[in-house]
């Protein structure tokens, strides 16, 4: 059970101290360059994990990748992602989640600074934590919501089961993910951001 869980964002062994994102971010990083992680474990021995990666064969350079151009709508999953996260373990482990999964991610350490930066119509989605020193969630959610109608926000937060629906409606955002989250978690957002609105 703990080996299967072990590569789940926010799950340790350790108690106090450990984030419990180490080897999520490892799995994270493994996935955009196209390896593979297999980790075995014998309690009390300890654990072994081996990564593989693809490598050009010998002789023979890679070849430049050809320039793409994304359409607007031949792609309806890869979306402008904004993460706000004052955590920069959080943030970086979202943001390399969300890469991963096909997204072009933008991350900032303040509602401030997301604020600043923030057009309507360059994000798709927006995923703030709710708890930051100066400009907290809830409030940038409002502002971003008043400047962009058609932008999907969610809470990424560890206070899920103090949050109702209308609260989470009142502040212009469209749901929270609870902290601790899985990658299919997120996953999931990206799909339900990548729906057309509803008039």
């Amino acid at each position: 059970e703990t080996l299967r869980r072990a590569f789940e964002p926010f799950f340790t062994t350790k108690g106090v101290g450990g984030t419990g994102l180490g080897l999520s971010m490892v799995y994270g990083i493994v996935q955009r360059h196209d390896g593979t992680l297999d980790a075995k474990s014998t309690p009390g021995a300890g654990t072994r994990i081996t990564l593989e990666f693809p490598r050009a064969e010998d002789g023979v350079a890679p070849a430049a990748p050809a320039e793409t151009v994304r359409l607007a709508g031949e792609d309806p999953r890869a979306l402008d992602v904004m993460v706000v996260d004052d955590e920069p373990a959080v943030r970086e482990l979202v943001m390399d989640i969300l890469t991963a999964l096909g997204h072009e991610v933008t991350g900032y350490e303040s509602a401030e600074a997301a604020l600043r930066e923030f057009r309507p119509g360059r994000f798709d989605l927006v995923l703030t934590d709710l708890g930051m020193p100066g400009m907290n969630g809830w409030q940038l959610s409002q502002r971003l919501r008043e400047s962009d109608g058609d932008v999907t926000i969610y809470f990424v937060t560890g206070w899920g089961e103090e949050l109702n629906a209308d609260q989470v409606r009142r502040a212009g955002a469209d749901g929270v993910i609870g902290k601790p989250f899985s990658i299919d978690d997120l996953d999931a957002v990206t799909r339900r951001a990548a729906e057309p609105r509803a008039a």
